[in-house]
């Protein structure tokens, strides 16, 4: 007698649970995959100065002491110009063997250190300023970027998603409705494409470049814009 109760019971509860997969679980309808595009434009927030300070010596030793002074009068030039330590970042700091390369071989050339640092201007109008002041300190101006700040990118990230992913709904409705039906519920949505690329205005190359180009490609592209783009892909149910 327990026995069948036993199994009464198992069966009911499996008859209930089959029905709670049938309501809901949608197995049903045609599934639209579709892409969503945005595009922000903004003014950039500051201008990035990408400097180098290069030195060579037999001695590993004296090189690195030679690159330091010189880092120390680009800092101390920058602290009187009214800089901030946020506003000066180290970006790469290396020292290895440099070598001439030839028919019979490579030549040992000695010793570099590279010191990588990116200063960060807010006013257009001071970067030819800055250019000078560290150029005569020993500093090598590698290149010259507008770009937008940390917490400003972020929230035009946020946007640029959210309007990507309200265009691909869109595109969603209208090939629902071509079709003769109706847009169901979001199946998935992702994204691995979203931000911003600098504008980069003067780039030195393999050579020191020149204090003058470098100057001059701030002031003419003051007014630049730069583009916060979004890409989601998504997929609904058409009904």
């Amino acid at each position: 007698m327990e026995k069948n109760i036993v199994a009464v019971v198992l069966v009911v509860a499996l008859l209930a649970i089959g029905a709670y997969l049938v309501v809901n679980t949608d197995t049903g309808g045609n599934v639209v995959s579709v892409s969503g595009v945005s595009e922000i434009t903004t003014k950039p927030d500051f201008v990035s100065l990408y400097l180098n300070v290069e030195t060579l010596d037999n001695s590993a030793q004296i090189s690195e002491e030679e690159n330091s002074q010189i880092t120390e009068e680009i800092m101390s030039s920058l602290t009187k110009l009214g800089f901030a330590k946020d506003e000066i970042e180290t970006i790469s700091f290396n020292v290895y063997p440099e070598y001439e390369y030839n028919q019979n071989g490579r030549i040992f050339k000695g010793y570099k250190t590279t010191h990588m640092m990116k200063v960060s201007v807010e006013e257009t109008d001071f970067v030819g300023v800055v250019i000078d002041k560290v150029s005569d300190a020993g500093a090598l101006v590698n290149s010259v970027q507008f770009e937008i700040t940390k917490e400003h990118e972020n929230e035009l990230k946020a946007e640029a998603l959210e309007l990507a992913t309200k265009d691909a709904k869109n595109k969603a409705e209208a090939i629902a409705r071509g079709s003769g039906g109706k847009l169901g519920k979001l199946v998935s949505v992702n994204t691995n494409d979203y931000g911003y690329y600098p504008y980069v205005a003067y780039m030195a190359g393999d050579s020191a470049g020149s204090v003058a180009e470098a100057k001059s490609s701030v002031t003419q592209i003051s007014t630049r814009e730069l583009t916060v783009s979004a890409n989601v892909q998504a997929s609904y149910k058409i009904r």
